[in-house]
């Protein structure tokens, strides 16, 4: 650990991006924003009134050299690594029985690399690895391309946990984008049908995945977990 303010790396994209971000800068780091999309203004000026650093960098993950060329920038103009949280980039499925390697590829190569990229300023500070993983409450809603790319994903966060424990934690939040979103207006009963069989009978609000980002990067005891954000859906 340094005594230096610390630093995040927020990738990917989404509406938790920015909520998270907010999260981050008000428990006091300073923040790298990797997205296609820009930065919020509000987010801008939230850091400017903290007294804080806000880079942004860009770069397409799915290339093989970006990941290493992100963090090369990020040691330089911001010195060392605190934290890195993950928003995977969904790509488009692919057909039946042709593409379910590439599909579940896709989706961990870029989390991995960016990982592997990370590693040794991480280790520096003792610091924290935290993926963002979009997980339905009901499994009907996924194919079984998406079943097995997840369930990958999983295994690939306790994997990855044990090759860089003691000095990295890695740990992983799952939560359903679905209730981040307006009801579809074409059956306006479904979002209430889920919402049904919710232990705390409410959706998902992006301050709810900020809060437990910020729990993860705190908990320094805890490494390998999958965090479920669904309200009590899940059953132990």
């Amino acid at each position: 650990m340094t005594d230096l303010t610390p630093v995040a790396l927020l990738s990917g994209t989404g509406i938790p991006m920015g909520c998270i971000a907010d999260t981050l800068l008000t428990a006091g780091h300073d923040l790298v924003w990797h997205s296609p999309e820009a930065p919020p203004a509000s987010l801008c000026y939230h850091a400017e009134r903290q007294g804080k650093r806000l880079l942004r960098i860009q770069g397409d993950l799915h290339a093989p050299p970006a990941a290493a060329a992100l963090l090369r920038d990020i040691r330089q103009s911001m010195g060392q690594l605190d934290l890195v949280v993950q928003i995977p980039q969904h790509r488009a499925t692919l057909p039946f029985g042709s593409g379910h390697v590439d599909t579940i590829a896709q989706q961990l190569e870029p989390l991995a690399d960016l990982a592997i990229a990370a590693a040794p300023l991480l280790e520096v500070t003792q610091g924290s690895l935290i993926w963002l993983l979009d997980w339905p409450l009901l499994h009907q809603q996924m194919n079984w391309q998406k079943q097995i790319a997840h369930a990958t994903l999983e295994e690939a966060v306790r994997a990855l946990a044990q090759e860089l424990a003691p000095d990295i934690r890695v740990n992983a939040i799952r939560y359903p984008s679905y209730h981040l979103k307006p009801p579809p207006s074409d059956d306006p009963l479904q979002h209430k049908r889920l919402l049904h069989q919710v232990a705390l009978k409410r959706p998902l609000h992006v301050e709810d995945i900020a809060d437990a980002v910020k729990y993860l990067a705190g908990a320094r005891y805890l490494t390998g977990h999958i965090l479920p954000l669904d309200g009590g859906y899940s059953k132990p």
